[in-house]
């Protein structure tokens, strides 16, 4: 079995649960995907690992990270696999000591990729993205694993800031396609 059809299998298997939630982009769905399952899992972040190294092109990449705490796992497992150091910015400032958003290793005119789990509008990875740059960094790629195609490709196409995703939902809820 190929790494992406690993991956989705993975997410099928792991992440996807069927009910109603409200998403934190505040759309009602019937399906709710916790990428948690899959990114601290051992063999799951090894396949995102893999999927995204497969994926991106590091030559112009000097630094990865992400929004906390959904990217963590990958930040790592990045930072571990391609040799170079990374971030994570935080939801809010913090109220104490030097008040930074943005922790880790990370300078200005850096070139930077985002990697985040899941995107549905974008509107969150984005408020990630505007972060960084108003740090001073370049935004070289961004890179979420699952995409529930609902507006985030668009929204990054629109700012022009370079995005992909590794899996579709359409892959994970088409179970007529089997992974194997």
């Amino acid at each position: 079995m190929q790494t992406h059809q690993q991956l989705v299998q993975k997410i099928r298997d792991k992440a996807l649960t069927r009910g109603e939630f409200r998403l934190a982009s505040g759309i009602m769905s019937d399906y709710y995907v916790d990428m948690s399952k899959v990114a601290f899992s051992c063999d799951g972040l090894w396949l995102i690992v893999q999927s995204i190294n497969e994926a991106v092109d590091w030559r112009h990449v000097n630094k990865v990270g992400g929004p906390a705490i959904g990217a963590l796992p990958m930040v790592v497992g990045l930072m571990t696999c391609n040799d170079i150091h990374g971030f994570l910015i935080r939801k809010a400032e913090k109220d104490y000591g030097k008040k930074d958003l943005i922790e880790g290793c990370l300078e200005k005119s850096d070139n930077v990729m985002l990697v985040e789990d899941v995107t549905t509008s974008g509107n969150s990875l984005l408020k990630a993205v505007k972060a960084v740059q108003e740090f001073g960094c370049t935004i070289k790629q961004v890179v979420s694993v699952l995409d529930r195609n609902q507006g985030a490709t668009e929204l990054f196409e629109k700012e022009g800031i370079p995005f992909k995703y590794l899996v579709s939902i359409k892959e994970v809820l088409d179970e007529s396609q089997p992974c194997e």
